[in-house]
C-alpha cells in the first residue's frame, strides 16, 4: 500500500510539474506576443512618423517647386513683353526716321516742284501704313515672328525695295552715303507679306548705313535666280569679326556694337530679319571681311506655297 500510496503522490506531482510548464509556456508564449506587437507598434509609429516628415518634406518641396515655376512664368510672360516691346521701338525707329528727314526737306526746300513734294508726301503714307500694319500685330499676337501664320499677297518686289531705298535715302545722306539699287528687273511680282519683306530689307539697310562710314556708298542687288529672288546689300563698311559671325542672328545677341558714328544697337534686327526670311521660306547668309565690309544675301522664293 505504501508503494501504491507513493506511485500516486510521484504521479501527482509530475502532473503538477507538467501543469506548471505549460503555465510558464503560455506565459512565455504571452510575453513574445506582447514584446512582438510592442516592437511592431514601435515600428510603425516610427515609419509613420518618418513618412509624416518625408511627406510634409515633400509638400513643402512641391509647394516650393510651384512657387518658382510661377515665378517663372512670370518672368516668361514678362520676358515676352519685353521682347514685343524691343521689336515695336527697334522696327518703329527706322520709318520715323524717314519720315522726319523727309518732313524737313518739305519744310525747308522751298524750290521743291509738286511731282516731287507728291512722291515724298507718297513716300510718308507708304511708312506710316506699314508701321501701323506692325503695331496692329504686335498688339495681336505675342509669338515669335517665324512662328505667325502668313498673310501672303502678290508683291512687286522692284517697287518695294525702291520704297526702302527712298525713304532711307534721307537716314544715309546723314552720313554723306548714297544707297544705289541695281537690278536689270522693271516689275517682278512674288508671293510674300508687304510688311514683314518691308522691314526685312529696311533693317538690312539700315544695318549697312550704321555699320559703314562717311561718304561710303551702299549697293543693293536684285535678281532672278530660278524660282527664287535673290537680294543683295553690299556695304564697304567696318565688317563682322570671326568671333561674333556665329551670332549675329540671335536674339539680343552679345555680338551687337555701336555704328561708325556711335549709333545705338539693341541685338534685334538680324535676328528679326532670319525669322522674317524663314517665314518666308526663304534663306539669309552674309561674306563679310572684317574692316572691308558685309554683303547679306537674302533668297527668297517666288512662290510661296
Amino acid at each position: 500500500n505504501f508503494s501504491l500510496s507513493k506511485e500516486v503522490d510521484n504521479i501527482k506531482n509530475e502532473f503538477l510539474l507538467k501543469e506548471v510548464e505549460k503555465k510558464n509556456e503560455i506565459k512565455n508564449i504571452y510575453i513574445y506576443s506582447f514584446l512582438s506587437t510592442l516592437v511592431f507598434l514601435m515600428g510603425l509609429t516610427f515609419f509613420i512618423y518618418r513618412y509624416g516628415k518625408q511627406n510634409k518634406k515633400t509638400a513643402n518641396q512641391a509647394k516650393l517647386h510651384n512657387l518658382e515655376l510661377q515665378n517663372t512664368l512670370q518672368e516668361l510672360e514678362l520676358s515676352n513683353k519685353n521682347y514685343v516691346m524691343r521689336v515695336m521701338a527697334h522696327d518703329l525707329r527706322s520709318p520715323l526716321a524717314g519720315i522726319s528727314g523727309i518732313a524737313n526737306i518739305l519744310i525747308t526746300d522751298n524750290q521743291m516742284q509738286i511731282p516731287e513734294r507728291k512722291e515724298m508726301v507718297k513716300l510718308i503714307q507708304t511708312s506710316c501704313t506699314n508701321s501701323l500694319e506692325m503695331i496692329d500685330e504686335l498688339m495681336q499676337t505675342s509669338t515669335s515672328i517665324g512662328t505667325q501664320k502668313l498673310n501672303l499677297q502678290l508683291i512687286d518686289i522692284v517697287a518695294l525695295l525702291k520704297d526702302c531705298i527712298k525713304l532711307l535715302q534721307f537716314k544715309a545722306l546723314e552720313k554723306q552715303q548714297t544707297l544705289n539699287f541695281r537690278t536689270t528687273l522693271i516689275h517682278h511680282t512674288i508671293q510674300g507679306n508687304n510688311e514683314k519683306l518691308w522691314r526685312l530689307f529696311s533693317n538690312l539697310i539700315v544695318n549697312a548705313i550704321k555699320f559703314s562710314n562717311v561718304n561710303k556708298p551702299i549697293n543693293i542687288y536684285l535678281e532672278q535666280v530660278d524660282e527664287n529672288m535673290l537680294i543683295k546689300i553690299q556695304d564697304q563698311g567696318i565688317g563682322i569679326p570671326k568671333k561674333n559671325k556665329e551670332k549675329v542672328f540671335e536674339m539680343f545677341t552679345a555680338a551687337k556694337r555701336k555704328g561708325t558714328n556711335g549709333e545705338q544697337t539693341y541685338g534685334l534686327g538680324l535676328h528679326i530679319c532670319k525669322q522674317i526670311t524663314l517665314a518666308h521660306k526663304g534663306k539669309i547668309w552674309f561674306e563679310s571681311v572684317e574692316g572691308v565690309g558685309t554683303t547679306f544675301f537674302v533668297l527668297l522664293p517666288i512662290e510661296n506655297v
